[in-house]
């Protein structure tokens, strides 16, 4: 598992002993250049993950980690905003983030960038403009589609990603989350035992609550499955 102290700008893996189910951690990116980590993909390149910061000198960007050794990593390209989440998809070698636009209505946008072996410097695309505090991101590989959210409006966005291009997407579906108040991360399942569709997990920043709903917006299936936390985010 590997997971960020936004404060800090640090990067943690945690392994679990499979025999003694002991759980360790170590720091495993530790940046003077890094200020804050906005993000993490959840789908590996070879031995490369992806995170979104924010660095020390003001500008914000995509850096590549190598999962096996510590203190191994690389700035691959600057976004033109602050990145916030990050969705990886491991067919099309296409990276994906969001910049909330400070809150600000049509400030936000949705960007891109090609992640294949040999590009060097991956040049961002602005896939989307003039949206509302894009947030989450996530890559459903199964369905080739990307899944961003609205913080403030509790929406989801639902985007074709399987031929990639550089221009502006069109959206495939757009629809309020199902008992959300914010939208913050978000992740696809399939194949959950006793249903019969994807689901979405969600956390409800300002609710406090984890969500489920179904993936295409459909009724049914919706419930808060944990509550009580404070600004629940990924």
């Amino acid at each position: 598992l590997f997971y960020s102290d936004f404060y800090a700008g640090l990067l943690y893996k945690a392994r679990r002993n499979a025999t003694t189910g002991v759980v360790s951690k170590q720091v495993w990116v530790r940046s003077s250049t890094w200020k804050h980590i906005l993000g993490i993909s959840s789908a590996v390149k070879g031995d490369e993950i992806y995170v979104v910061v924010l660095y020390t000198d003001g500008n914000s960007g995509i850096s590549s980690v190598n999962i096996n050794t510590p203190q191994t990593f690389s700035m691959l390209s600057k976004t033109p905003k602050q990145g916030n989440g990050l969705a990886y998809n491991p067919t099309t070698s296409w990276l994906y983030t969001c910049d909330e636009g400070d809150f600000i209505p049509f400030a936000s946008e949705v960007f891109s960038l090609n992640v294949s072996f040999g590009v060097a410097t991956p040049q961002v695309f602005t896939m989307k403009k003039h949206m509302f505090a894009q947030d989450g991101a996530f890559v459903d590989v199964q369905s080739q589609l990307l899944y961003t959210t609205s913080s403030v409006e509790g929406k989801v966005f639902i985007w074709d990603v399987s031929n990639p291009t550089s221009g502006e997407q069109p959206l495939t579906t757009t629809y309020h989350a199902p008992g959300a108040k914010s939208l913050d991360d978000i992740c696809v399942v399939h194949h959950q035992p006793g249903y019969s569709q994807p689901l979405i997990y969600a956390g409800d920043f300002l609710e406090g609550n984890v969500l489920r709903f179904n993936a295409d917006g459909s009724s049914g299936n919706s419930a808060t499955i944990a509550s009580g936390f404070h600004a629940v985010t990924s």
